[in-house]
């Protein structure tokens, strides 16, 4: 992975080819091994201020489950690893909106004791951090580390749902995302970011959160969109890490 910083003036990363260090983040390994990633990227936010990491964990699982990631990274570093413990398990289909409303606070609190703070979101927590991200004027987080994160969304079928259900990639792309883009889906977290390029002004129209999170609603004032731009811009690091072995999120690259 390399990352380039940009001082204040904005933000410029470089994405790496991951293969078989992604296989071993899916693996059950993932908390430790995740914890050997940040540990690499640490450097330039140390020094003589006080830093934390704040982690946000992904869909259908709990803060505990990346426990390891924080042992390790506070044995190894001795700087504080804040796990959010919000929207555990079933509680994480909660649609986004809510969630980045209501986790932003808690937040910033825990981020209210450090100088910099270091954000990491696994999977779908990677989305949340980036809604608080937009949303929080004056934040002092100084990196944002996403891990296997669909910043530019899914479209289809997982591909390992595909080894169980024949043809349902095809069936999401012709069928499914009518129910997708409908009150009933959009209640659901991981159809919020769903985009189907194929049917951009449905998306635009139906989709509750990633449209907004993009920028990309026309009713909403300029100056707003800027707002939201300027705070993302305030990262001077910007970590983006993904692979090909991929098999939840499609495409992989997103």
């Amino acid at each position: 992975v390399s990352t380039q910083s940009t001082g204040s003036s904005g933000i410029n990363a470089e994405y790496g080819d991951f293969q078989q260090l992604y296989i071993l983040l899916r693996s059950n390994n993932m908390p430790m091994l995740g914890g050997l990633m940040v540990l690499a990227m640490l450097g330039s936010c140390l020094g003589l201020e006080k830093v934390g990491i704040i982690h946000m964990h992904g869909v259908l699982e709990g803060y505990l489950d990346h426990n390891n990631f924080r042992k390790f990274i506070e044995a190894e570093t001795g700087i504080p690893v804040h796990l959010v413990n919000a929207y555990n398990y079933a509680a994480s289909l909660t649609p986004m909106t809510f969630q980045v409303k209501d986790i932003l606070p808690r937040v910033k609190k825990i981020a209210a004791q450090y100088d910099k703070v270091i954000a990491v979101g696994y999977s779908q927590g990677g989305l949340i951090w980036r809604g608080m991200l937009e949303e929080w004027d004056e934040h002092n987080v100084e990196m944002f580390i996403s891990l296997a994160s669909p910043q530019a969304g899914v479209y289809g079928a997982p591909p390992l749902a595909e080894n169980f259900i024949p043809f349902l990639d095809w069936y999401s792309k012709t069928t499914i995302y009518k129910i997708i883009y409908t009150s009933l889906g959009q209640s659901f977290a991981l159809f919020n970011y769903y985009f189907d390029p194929t049917h951009y002004d449905l998306y635009l129209e139906k989709s509750a959160f990633f449209p907004a999170l993009n920028n990309e609603l026309a009713d909403v004032e300029e100056a707003e969109k800027l707002r939201k731009k300027n705070n993302f811009l305030k990262l001077k690091k910007l970590v983006l890490i993904g692979g090909n072995s991929e098999d939840v999120i499609d495409p992989w690259q997103s």
